[in-house]
């Protein structure tokens, strides 16, 4: 940060305020006296949001102020000894006001210290059986900035914490951010596990999960283009954590056919394409459970005997591979559910096959197909 362009240390700056943590404050703190007066002012609100401190800093200010200024920051971050919590940020999190405990919550995350889960558990605590639409947006806000400073800290006393929200219906999408952060194997079967209860049902595209948060629910058509927040963050922990054990893998292909129910459709998709997360998680995930390929196939198959109708599945089929196959033909209007499969999980040596449905009569087909 240091030593690249000025645009790199502007970027530099900002990115740190999402992901840096106690070891990059001294950084930042250097780049407060940064000869770009935009690099200044990004180290400063980096700073500001790992430090959940809002001490006095102008970046435009002629130096000599400025430089009072610094050392006001420098100081503080001096008087605080390794490995331990600021009292600023206590006092802040036992506080009544609640943008305080927000900028706690998240400068326990960065800054850590002897103690920090353990603060962050019972601050939390109380939540978790909560009404969520009775809740303040701010206190939403301090729950899932408190699971994601859990995820980040990787205490040990946080993983059953993580995996208890994971089992609520409104904060599961935010544990489960918080349980890709926290990296441990032993996450990956609850996760899994609760990925059908999200999902969208098999039998009808449109209707919402079982389990939705009432902030994540569509309706109608709105439905089509679109991923629930809940399947997405838990499709997203689980490409970041080990999932090699075959047993994991086999635990993975069962899910397989709620993993393609919920990769968004081309309903009202633009004609410029660029690749979505989801269209790389799902690949990914298939990958692993040994099933993009046959799921390819399957596509290519279903292709020419599509149905018009989105009620395939009959809860009558046997496997997964059966499942799919359904899912395969389905349509909502003229949208084919396969559509949106080909980019997203064909590969180089698939291209003859979707040269053939270059004239296929169904134009999502044809869109499809030219973006993969």
């Amino acid at each position: 940060m240091v030593k690249g362009t000025v645009d790199g240390r502007r970027q530099a700056a900002l990115a740190l305020a999402w992901c840096g943590s106690r070891d990059e404050l001294g950084a930042l703190l250097q780049a407060l006296d940064d000869e770009d007066w935009v690099v200044r002012q990004s180290a400063w609100v980096s700073l500001t949001n790992l430090t959940g401190m809002q001490m006095a800093f102008d970046a435009q200010v002629e130096s000599s102020v400025r430089r009072e200024q610094i050392t006001h920051w420098q100081q503080w971050w001096q008087s605080i000894p390794a490995d331990t919590i600021p009292t600023d940020i206590e006092a802040l999190l036992n506080g009544t006001d609640l943008n305080g405990r927000l900028r706690a919550v998240r400068a326990l995350g960065a800054l850590g210290g002897k103690g920090a889960s353990v603060l962050l558990i019972d601050c939390i605590a109380p939540y978790r059986d909560a009404n969520f639409q009775k809740l303040s947006p701010m206190e939403r806000d301090i729950v899932q900035c408190a699971l994601r400073s859990l995820g980040r800290l990787r205490a040990p006393e946080a993983l059953t914490i993580l995996l208890g929200f994971l089992d609520t219906e409104a904060w599961a999408r935010y544990a489960a951010d918080a349980l890709g952060d926290y990296g441990d194997r032993r996450a990956v079967r609850p996760l899994i596990r609760t990925y059908p209860r999200f999902s969208r049902n098999l039998q009808k595209r449109t209707r919402n999960p079982d389990r939705c948060p009432a902030d994540d629910r569509f309706s109608g058509d709105n439905t089509q283009d679109r991923m629930h927040e809940t399947p997405y963050a838990i499709a997203a922990a689980l490409a970041r954590l080990p999932l090699d054990d075959p047993t994991v893998r086999a635990a993975l292909k069962e899910i397989t056919p709620y993993i393609l129910a919920n990769l968004p459709t081309s309903w009202d998709s633009g004609v410029f394409y660029e690749i979505e997360a989801a269209q790389l998680i799902t690949a990914y995930l298939l990958e692993k459970a040994g099933m993009r390929r046959e799921v390819c196939d399957i596509a290519f198959a279903a292709a020419h005997k599509l149905e018009p109708k989105q009620d395939t599945v009959t809860n009558q089929e046997h496997s997964p591979e059966e499942i799919i196959a359904r899912l395969a033909i389905r349509m909502y209007g003229d949208v084919p559910d396969i559509a949106t499969w080909f980019p997203a999980l064909c590969r180089q040596d698939d291209v003859p096959r979707l040269l053939t449905l270059l004239e296929h009569d169904n134009g999502w087909i044809v869109i499809n197909v030219v973006k993969a």
